[in-house]
């Protein structure tokens, strides 16, 4: 993650497509671009753990990007 090739070898080994999948993640830089790149929808949930300095950090670098999302939530039916 993020890289696509990561996500199509997963729906690939599922037999899936990227129009009916849903990714759901605590993470935008991994999680949600990923699957925005690979095509699929993408759920971002609060993460339950920050474990380590290292996903704390990355979670105060998200919280501008998480701001603007909710200000331009879009729903699809």
């Amino acid at each position: 993650k993020p890289r696509r090739a990561g996500f199509d070898r997963a729906l690939r080994k599922m037999e899936l497509t990227a129009d009916r999948t849903v990714m759901i993640g605590d993470q935008i830089f991994t999680d949600v671009l990923g699957a925005n790149r690979a095509g699929a929808l993408s759920i971002l949930v609060k993460p339950i753990h920050l474990h380590n300095i290292w996903l704390k950090l990355r979670h105060v670098a998200e919280q501008p990007f998480i701001f603007i999302a909710r200000k331009r939530r879009i729903t699809k039916p």
